[in-house]
């Protein structure tokens, strides 16, 4: 994982280093190591950072994550990957590895060795007793495979509630008189002022908040409940079915339990960098070596990787898209037709977006995709863009044709595409 996040930030001074390069390499004669230097810039930079909006998209900042937020996101990437134990920063801190109980304590910053048998060591036993008992060799791959956490797997186990269980969860007594508590509270103030905005009253405005508040806490309280027995009832039943399934007197199928696994299945790098950070090291040298080149490259593709977001779809209209679908009209031209040889021509097609078309990290589908209308293209132009755009510094043109153009603030953005570029927004 370092070395994977060391080559995602192009930290390492050697130019054009691979990770496969680095189990050729040999000491040279004479000498008793060899250093693979960091570049001064990066030396300082911490390896996991927080994600900052620009005017041009997501960016990777230089300030270092909290660690509730690497909390949250490791819970959250245990799910993903199907881990039935909550997945947190303590699992690695308990991966001691071979080493003695003093050499671990002085890594671990432990006065002595009771703190780790008392909260970090495993309940699992990962040695084989039985073959210890009766002076047999020990079955290790079994073992290990049945000590680990990676035994729990399961990519059908829930995760999200369905919109079923979306519907049953807002009929949840204790959400539904909460937010009936909410809606009488606001419903009074609106009597009053019109809207909630114009109320000037503070204790009106904080009794508000603190319904809305506790509709939201009873909603989250309900949902964890609710995930929890399904979870639960999932753990019971599922391994029945699988059982009756290998035997031939089920005909049921099993199919994937999460919709928006369905809906939105994960990217090709998010799924290749989980399935190599989760194989098993295999025995030879030579494998090893290959599966950790590759599982650096599958890390260092994700971290360059930037999924592009999509937005709700209207279910009271169903044709109401802001992005025109590629195929959806027949009678449309191609895009090279549209465009000529030109990718970017300096004059834009009237409902492209100048910042998503100077992006070169967005696939090109992406760069040059046009929305369905100048409504749909302004939503997008405030919220993913202007809304990021800092009053004190002034930006470049984001279009290729025009990149040393000097932009100071919004309206002159806004002027510049309608006027240049042909973009009104």
């Amino acid at each position: 994982m370092l070395l994977s996040l060391l080559f995602a930030d192009n930290a390492i001074a050697v130019p054009d280093l691979k990770p496969k390069d680095l189990y050729v390499l040999r000491i040279p004669p004479g000498k008793r190591e060899l250093v693979i230097p960091i570049k001064e810039s990066k030396a300082e930079l911490p390896l996991f950072r927080k994600v900052e909006r620009t005017t041009h998209g997501l960016r990777i900042s230089r300030e270092a994550v909290t660690e509730n937020w690497l909390r949250e996101r490791l819970h959250l990437l245990g799910q993903i990957a199907g881990f039935e134990v909550p997945v947190k920063p303590y699992c690695f801190r308990r991966a001691h590895g071979h080493i003695s109980a003093s050499q671990r304590n002085l890594i671990m910053q432990h006065s002595s060795s009771a703190v780790f048998e008392h909260n970090y060591l495993s309940h699992y036993i990962t040695q084989d007793t039985q073959a210890a008992y009766r002076g047999l060799e020990p079955q290790t791959a079994v073992i290990r495979a049945a000590s680990g956490m990676s035994r729990s797997i399961d990519p059908h186990r829930p995760r999200v509630l369905n919109s079923r269980q979306l519907a049953e969860l807002d009929r949840h007594p204790e959400v539904v008189l909460a937010r009936r508590v909410r809606d009488r509270t606001a419903q009074s103030i609106r009597t009053r002022h019109t809207t909630i905005t114009r109320c000037k009253c503070l204790e009106a405005r904080k009794e508000y908040q603190q319904a809305q508040c506790a509709y939201l806490q009873s909603k989250r309280d309900a949902r964890k409940s609710m995930m929890k027995h399904i979870r639960a009832k999932y753990r019971e039943k599922q391994p029945v079915v699988d059982i009756l399934q290998q035997l031939g007197r089920s005909d049921t199928h099993s199919k994937p339990t999460n919709e928006n696994e369905m809906k939105n299945p994960l990217s090709d790098e998010r799924r290749g960098a989980l399935e190599a950070l989760l194989a098993f090291a295999p025995n030879e040298s030579t494998q090893q070596h290959v599966r950790r080149s590759g599982a650096i490259d599958a890390v260092r593709s994700l971290c360059n990787h930037q999924q592009p977001q999509t937005r709700r779809a209207c279910h009271r209209k169903a044709a109401c898209k802001d992005v025109i679908e590629p195929g959806s009209h027949g009678t449309e031209k191609t895009r090279d037709e549209k465009i000529g040889y030109d990718l970017f021509p300096t004059r834009c097609q009237p409902t492209q977006c100048i910042f998503c078309i100077g992006d070169e990290t967005l696939p090109i589908e992406l760069r040059m995709n046009e929305f369905r209308n100048r409504d749909g293209l302004k939503r997008h132009f405030l919220r993913k863009h202007l809304r990021h755009l800092s009053t004190r510094k002034a930006i470049k043109c984001p279009h290729p044709r025009c990149s040393d153009e000097w932009l100071e603030h919004a309206n002159h953005v806004r002027n510049h595409a309608a006027t240049v570029h042909g973009t009104i927004t």
